[in-house]
């Protein structure tokens, strides 16, 4: 039978869900103007979810009855929650994002595929900050800017704000990433 120490020597103190690093890498020409370079900028990030994976499963009839075949994978969406700074950088650079991809005056996008994705890198770290596991996340895109709710009822509270990414792949690694931030 299990013992509690067994459970204990198992979980290792377990991961904590407030220890990570959220990284974005916008596209050329977007968040330069907004201070997104920062190197603290990313801290701002209140939130993230480390993704979710999912293969479609097709339903072949075969004699009345119907056998799933493994179908494609799925890239689910990604949400990140900001924390809105005095300077508004991450919406600055987030609204210009969407304003490349298709402008928000006459609806014209950039024809420059470097232009529209960028990149981001989650982190899930341990009790000393070093890096557990890293997620890659390649070819992503604002496809949600959530608004920012203002009210007179919200006087102990900090502005925030969740934007949602469209995400063409991603990948993972142990320990470091390959982030250029110097996080």
């Amino acid at each position: 039978m299990p013992k509690i120490s067994d459970f204990r020597a198992t979980l290792g103190g377990g991961v904590r869900a407030n220890l990570f690093n959220a990284i974005i890498n916008y596209p050329n020409g977007v968040g330069a103007e907004s201070g997104t370079n920062d190197p603290n900028v990313h801290l701002m990030i209140k939130g993230v979810q480390l993704p979710g994976s999912t293969i479609g499963n097709i339903q072949v009839p075969f004699r009345g009855r119907f056998t799933p075949v493994t179908g494609d994978r799925i890239f689910p969406e990604v949400s990140i929650t900001i924390l809105n700074d005095l300077g508004f950088r991450h919406r600055k650079a987030l609204e210009g994002w969407h304003n490349v991809i298709a402008g928000n005056i006459d609806n014209i996008g950039s024809e420059n595929i470097a232009d529209m994705y960028g990149e981001m890198i989650i982190e899930q770290l341990d009790r000393e900050e070093k890096v557990l596991r890293t997620y890659n996340f390649f070819g992503i895109f604002p496809s949600d800017i959530a608004p920012v709710d203002l009210s007179i009822d919200s006087a102990d509270t900090l502005s925030e704000y969740t934007v949602t990414f469209a995400v063409t792949t991603w990948d993972t690694k142990e320990g470091i990433s390959n982030a250029s931030s110097g996080i």
